[in-house]
């Protein structure tokens, strides 16, 4: 838990967010970094093609954003059809890394109001490396609709500013940035629900309880 002060805290992995993706694989056979194309149900089985060829299983689940459930099954499907109830939006989220001993005004702020609406000192999350002083910050989700296909160059030189400017903090003392854009990184509206389900085929996400990951 990363705990924020009085008396709130969030679900975080430890030591990053991928441990806690890790540790649920923990002893299955993974192919990763492979596009699924399609899925399509047989009299018994799913037939699943991918970049990397077709693969068969007796039972599918299935993980994606929402939206993204039609392009992979169809539109024939009931939890096809029940998924786009659900909204997400884009999310332009930029990583910084500042030297060591710059000072660190707050651990998190949420703005509705701002460009930058979301900001965390990342390093103050449990397990990290002190190494430096690291920020995450997560851009409105109307700016990130406007800004999702833009040149990312200038989308993080903008934001890089944005940040500096809210953690008082000289761009001069920057050492690195990173920025990482999901079209469907929010949750607006989720379904209210765990997951939906075919016979053998599931179908869930953030998208179904919430946009923390918790949720999903």
């Amino acid at each position: 838990m990363w705990q924020l002060g009085e008396r709130t805290s969030r679900v975080v992995g430890v030591s990053g967010m991928a441990a806690l993706p890790k540790a649920l694989a923990h002893g299955l056979d993974l192919t990763l970094n492979t596009r699924v194309t399609t899925v399509v149900e047989r009299d018994t089985f799913w037939e699943i093609d991918t970049d990397a060829g077709r693969m068969t299983a007796s039972h599918v689940v299935v993980t994606v954003p929402a939206p993204q459930l039609a392009p992979i099954l169809g539109e024939t499907y009931a939890i096809v059809q029940q998924a786009t109830s659900a909204v997400m939006r884009p999310c332009l989220t930029l990583m910084a890394a500042f030297d060591r001993e710059t000072p660190g005004p707050f651990v998190t702020r949420r703005d509705a109001n701002a460009v930058l609406t979301w900001i965390a000192q990342n390093n103050t999350k449990p397990g990290r490396s002190t190494a430096y002083q690291t920020w995450v910050a997560q851009a409105h989700p109307d700016w990130s609709q406007t800004h999702i296909d833009a040149d990312r160059s200038e989308v993080k030189t903008r934001m890089v500013d944005l940040l500096c400017s809210a953690i008082a903090v000289a761009p001069s003392k920057l050492r690195h940035a990173g920025l990482q854009g999901w079209r469907y990184g929010l949750v607006e509206t989720h379904l209210g629900q765990p997951f939906l389900s075919d016979g053998t085929l599931w179908a869930g996400g953030d998208w179904c309880c919430g946009p923390k990951v918790q949720d999903a």
